[in-house]
C-alpha cells in the first residue's frame, strides 16, 4: 500500500502534535517496513523516522491564492494527482483531511481536541478559524475517525453529530515517551544539571493561555523554602505580559525550550510535574513523565481527568491554593506519596505506542 501522511508538523522545535506524529509513525515504521508511506509537507521536515526506508518526502510549496492549510485543504489533492502519486490511504494526523481526495482512497483523520470549541478565546485567530471552517467537513469527508481519548471522542459526537453519522470512531491512546530510551548527559547543559541539585516541581509545554501558566505563578512563592517551580516551554502567542512576570517571580526558574533529553532529564530528577492547562485533547507530557517513575497532579478537567483518575493527583483548575495542598500533602504525608508513586507507575503500562501502532495499522489495511 502507499500512505500519505500529513507531515507538517513534523518541524525541528516540535510542539504536541509534532511530538505525537513522530512517536506515532515511529513505531508504525518499525512494526511495517513493506507498505510505503509519503510524508507531504510545505516546510523542510526534521524527525528520525526519515531514516526508514519506506518513508518518501514530499515537500509542496502553496500558491499566491492558497496559503498554508488552505492549501492543504483545497489543493493538496490536485498537486498529488499531479505528482502521479497512487495512494491507498491518506492520514490526517491534526484535523484536517483535505477535500477532493480520489474515492478509492480511504481517508483516516486522527482528532486530537476542539479547542475552537470549549476555549476559543484560547487560541490564534488563524487556528480558529481554520478549525471552525475545516474540522466540521474533514470529520464528514473521512472513512474513519481516531480520537486520542475517550474524552475527546464524546466531544466530537456533542459537537458533531451530523458529520460523525454512520463513521467507524476509535479512541487510541498516545504512549509517552518512545524517542528517548537512554538520555545523553553530555547534551544537557550546565543550567538544567544546576537545577536539580534542590527540589523543584515541573512544568512542560508551550507557553500559551490554555497552558494556565498564571496557576503556576500564583504557586511559586507559596513554596519558597520546599521547593522550586520550574517549567520549560516554547513562547506560544499572546504570552508577553506572563513572560515577563515568568522572569521575575519568586521562587520560579523558566528555561525557554528544552531538548528531548533536557526534558527526560528533569521529569525524572522532579518531585513532582504538574499539568495545569484549562484544557487537553490528552496531555502527552503526563504520561511521559509517569513513565519516567514521577508523580503527576493535574487539573480536574478533559482529558487530563481521565489519564489520572485519583482525586489526590487532580486539583480544581482555577485554585492554585488547592494545588499547594495537593503538592504538600505528597510532600509532608509519606502514606500518600507511597500510593501516589505505585499509583503512576501502574498507569503509566496503559500507554504504549507499540499497542498503538498496531491498531492504527489495522485501520490503514482494513
Amino acid at each position: 500500500m502507499n500512505i500519505g501522511v500529513d507531515a507538517r508538523s513534523l518541524i525541528e522545535k516540535k510542539v504536541g502534535f509534532g511530538y505525537f506524529l513522530e512517536n506515532m509513525l515511529g513505531e508504525i515504521l518499525e512494526l511495517d517496513r513493506e507498505n510505503t508511506y509519503f510524508l507531504f509537507s510545505d516546510r523542510e521536515i526534521v524527525s528520525d523516522v526519515l531514516k526508514y526506508k519506506n518513508v518518501k518526502t514530499i515537500i509542496y510549496k502553496y500558491d499566491f491564492f492558497f496559503k498554508k492549510s488552505f492549501y492543504y485543504y483545497y489543493r493538496l489533492p490536485k498537486f498529488i494527482d499531479s505528482m502521479n502519486i497512487q495512494l491507498d490511504v491518506f492520514w490526517g494526523t491534526i484535523h484536517l483531511m483535505p477535500k477532493g481526495l480520489r474515492s478509492s482512497v480511504k481517508k483516516v483523520l486522527t482528532i486530537h481536541d476542539f479547542t475552537h470549541l470549549k476555549f476559543p478565546k484560547s487560541t490564534t485567530k488563524y487556528n480558529l478559524l481554520i478549525s471552525k471552517l475545516f474540522i466540521g467537513p474533514s470529520i464528514r469527508n473521512s472513512d474513519e475517525i481516531i480520537c486520542i481519548s475517550d474524552n475527546t471522542k464524546k466531544e466530537m459526537l456533542e459537537f458533531y453529530p451530523k458529520e460523525c453519522t454512520g463513521k467507524l470512531i476509535t479512541t487510541i491512546y498516545e504512549g509517552g515517551n518512545r524517542i528517548i530510551e537512554n538520555i545523553d548527559y553530555d547534551k544537557i547543559s550546565g543550567r538544567v544539571k544546576k537545577i536539580s541539585d534542590e527540589p523543584f516541581v515541573l512544568f512542560v509545554g508551550t507557553i500559551e493561555p490554555r497552558k494556565n501558566i498564571r496557576v503556576l505563578l500564583d504557586i511559586a512563592p507559596k513554596l519558597k523554602g520546599k521547593m522550586k517551580v520550574v517549567i520549560c516551554g516554547k513562547i506560544g502567542w499572546e504570552s508577553k505580559e506572563v513572560v515577563e512576570k515568568l522572569r521575575t517571580t519568586d521562587n520560579l526558574e523558566y528555561l525557554d525550550y528544552i531538548s528531548n533529553d533536557e526534558k527526560m532529564y528533569l521529569m525524572k530528577k522532579t518531585f513532582c510535574q504538574i499539568q495545569p492547562s484549562l484544557y487537553e485533547g490528552f496531555g502527552l507530557p503526563v504520561v511521559e513523565s509517569m513513565q519516567e517513575g514521577t508523580i503527576v497532579i493535574v487539573a480536574n478537567n478533559s482529558s487530563l481527568a481521565e489519564l489520572i483518575e485519583i482525586d489526590k493527583l487532580k486539583f480544581e483548575t482555577s485554585n492554585p491554593d488547592d494545588l499547594v495542598n495537593k503538592i504538600e500533602a505528597l510532600l509532608y504525608d509519606e502514606t500518600v506519596y507511597c500510593l501516589a508513586k505505585q499509583y503512576c507507575n501502574r498507569r503509566a503500562l496503559d500507554f504504549d505506542w507499540k499497542k498503538a501502532a498496531k491498531k492504527y495499522l489495522e485501520i490503514f489495511a482494513c
